[in-house]
């Protein structure tokens, strides 16, 4: 949160507050994502598993409101908006 500090005008859209809060929702969905796969490739089941899925799910279904709101400024593509809400249903 680095930029969102210390950026009070961003040089450019890819730095606003806005599109920082939203990657770093992203990395964060994407980090919950890892852990899950990883005990799932360690042969983990049961509610662990579960509970690490259903959390990615979450992560990744609250990127599509800021995800949909960048795609109309022209940050970011519409197909991101496909991208997370199928990775949002997978888990």
């Amino acid at each position: 949160m680095y930029i969102n500090d210390n950026f009070l005008h961003a040089p450019s859209q890819d730095l606003s507050r806005e599109t920082v809060k939203l990657l770093s929702g992203i990395m964060l969905a994407q980090a919950q994502e890892c852990g899950c796969q990883k005990q799932i490739r360690e042969g983990k089941t049961g509610k662990t598993v579960a509970k690490l899925a259903n959390q990615a799910s979450i992560l990744y279904g609250s990127t599509l409101d800021g995800v949909d709101g960048i795609v109309n400024q022209g940050v970011f593509e519409r197909s991101w908006l496909t991208f997370f809400s199928v990775l949002s249903l997978h888990f």
